[in-house]
């Protein structure tokens, strides 16, 4: 994985003091007054690797839209500025909602917790769309007040590996409960945001062809379904004679913005498996099938 990286974006030399906080102030006497946002890229996302449009809304303690705005890049998101009366703001920004992404508010409800973003294709595969929250407090609107909006990726990744597979063996892979949409305003159990719908959908990976007995494939897609106790893996393998053979695993949760990356042995493979994560770290899961670990060197 790459090594974690931040970038800040702001409208001024002022705007590079530190920003972790929900906002700072900063007097201008001559100026106009309002609220600038700025966005910081963690998990190893680059800058250039983020599409336009930028899209911004802003919305009030209770949780209803008060502004909606799209920007060409984070540069003009920066340079602008939000007069907004005093009270308790939402403000959820996000990154590269081009085709196949969708947005809409569910059932028309303009509020927070009803932005949805959903793909038109659950087995598009599209570049990383990044999106994050930040809560900011307006006390007074004769003051500049500046905040940032941390983003991370919205979709999961999923690799999947199969070594020691025959040459002329394709692989198809297919995820039985992947999330129809996600809400990127919503708080899980754990009080973090991006919450999956409970809808489920097929997506399905990229087909993999043997390349020296390995077969390899992976996608970014919608993380695993709200209320879901695993992943759901359907996998088939046809071989150059023209037979198959069926798989099905069930596999941890994929969380939003995590990459899975799942190792198989094509002979100790099973017509059912359970996979279990391993290499644990802040951006994924290595996996592997659990009789991998209570017989390891089997």
């Amino acid at each position: 994985m790459k090594k974690t990286i931040r970038h800040c974006l702001y409208v001024s030399l002022l705007m590079l003091l530190p920003l972790w906080t929900a906002c700072d102030k900063d007097i201008h006497e001559n100026d106009r007054h309002g609220l600038a946002v700025g966005m910081e890229w963690l998990e190893g996302i680059e800058p250039t690797d983020i599409t336009s449009p930028v899209n911004l809304w802003i919305y009030d303690a209770e949780g209803h839209e008060v502004e909606a705005h799209e920007f060409s890049s984070p540069q003009e998101l920066a340079s602008g500025l939000f007069s907004l009366p005093e009270g308790d703001y939402t403000l959820v920004g996000v990154c590269g909602l081009t085709e196949p992404f969708r947005y809409e508010y569910e059932n028309g409800t303009r509020t927070a917790d009803m932005l949805r973003v959903s793909l038109a294709d659950p087995s598009a595969s599209p570049a990383h769309a990044v999106g994050g929250v930040a809560g900011v407090r307006v006390t007074d609107t004769g003051v500049n007040l500046r905040s940032v909006i941390r983003v991370a990726p919205l979709l999961a990744e999923l690799a999947v590996r199969i070594d020691g597979a025959p040459e002329g063996a394709s692989l198809a892979v297919t995820v039985r409960n992947a999330a129809t949409c996600l809400y990127p305003a919503r708080r899980g159990d754990d009080n973090s945001y991006v919450v999956p719908s409970a809808e489920k959908t097929d997506a399905l990976l990229p087909q993999a062809v043997a390349d020296g007995g390995t077969l390899s494939t992976d996608a970014r897609l919608m993380p695993t379904a709200q209320g879901e106790t695993c992943t759901l893996l359907y996998l088939v393998m046809t071989f150059a004679d023209g037979s198959r053979h069926e798989y099905t695993a069930e596999a941890p949760l994929m969380l939003a913005g995590k990459r899975y990356e799942l190792a198989l042995e094509y002979d100790r493979m099973q017509p059912y498996m359970y996979i279990t994560a391993t290499d644990i770290n802040p951006w994924g899961e290595g996996w592997i099938t659990s009789d991998d670990i209570f017989n390891p060197g089997i």
